[in-house]
């Protein structure tokens, strides 16, 4: 009788990983398992990890490195759903864009009216009762203008400080229609003889700021209606073209004067 002896391969050890001290090195799946039943256990830090086998700052270490990451995520999750916000504002929203940025364009403009770069100031009219077979556009205004009255030095004028008063007093909106059958133009110039703001108004106090069109509620329409007023009754009276009596004289030219000394 002839009997065989089977060989049977003993199971590899399994070998744990140890640092040059000893302590065992868990993987990375290993680590996040026994957070994992961390949270569950509702036992403290320092309880939990004595259970485990594990140094409590070794296991605070794992801990503080975990909710580090959850917090970097939080925040790209953040990040990156302000920017689909953004996007989706960009893509839907485009006409408020614009319509903020002109707004802005509108501020930036008329700051310049109130600066010292502003040299010489000229003022455009046609008279709003003529009507024209064509309308009066900016560049006609100021080519076919009626009368141009020029302020020279307007940073030492005293027509200056009312007309900035009466800018901030004005509201000015961006307007869909661009036509405009313009009557008023302020043009603003530095000292090298740059234009650097453009105002210009219809009879209905509509018009542009620069290339902007705009709506406004007549502030400054009303004061270049009033100064022009004024300054045509000193003229006619000076010229003796209109007769007066002599008490009112004064009156009227000192009315005149503030809006046209710098005229």
């Amino acid at each position: 009788m002839t009997s065989t002896t089977g060989l049977v391969a003993a199971p590899e050890p399994t070998l744990v990983k140890t640092d040059v001290l000893g302590r065992m090195n868990r993987t990375h799946e290993q680590r996040q398992r026994i957070l994992d039943e961390y949270e569950r256990s509702g036992l403290s830090g320092p309880k939990f990890a004595a259970l485990c086998g594990v140094k409590y700052q070794r296991f605070a270490n794992w801990l503080q490195r975990r909710n580090l990451r959850a917090r970097l995520i939080k925040r790209m999750k953040s990040i990156i759903a302000a920017i689909c916000l953004i996007a989706i504002v960009r893509a839907t929203g485009a006409e408020l864009s614009k319509r903020e940025q002109t707004h802005d364009a509108i501020l930036a403009s008329l700051t310049m009216a109130s600066s010292n770069i502003v040299e010489r100031l000229e003022i455009f009219y046609f008279p709003e009762d003529i009507n024209t077979t064509v309308a009066v556009t900016r560049e006609r205004l100021e080519s076919k203008y009626w009368s141009k009255t020029t302020i020279a030095s307007f940073q030492e004028s005293e027509f200056r400080n009312t007309l900035l008063r009466e800018l901030q007093r004005s509201s000015l909106k961006q307007r869909a229609n661009s036509s405009s059958d313009l009557r008023w133009g302020c043009v603003f110039y530095d000292s090298n003889g740059d234009r650097v703001l453009s105002i210009y108004f219809d009879k209905f106090a509509d018009g542009f700021i620069n290339d902007i069109a705009i709506n406004s509620n007549g502030k400054l329409l009303d004061l270049l209606r009033n100064r022009s007023q004024l300054t045509r009754m000193k003229r006619l009276i000076y010229h003796g073209c209109l007769s007066t009596d002599k008490m009112l004289l004064p009156y009227i030219l000192l009315a005149a004067s503030p809006t046209h000394a710098a005229a």
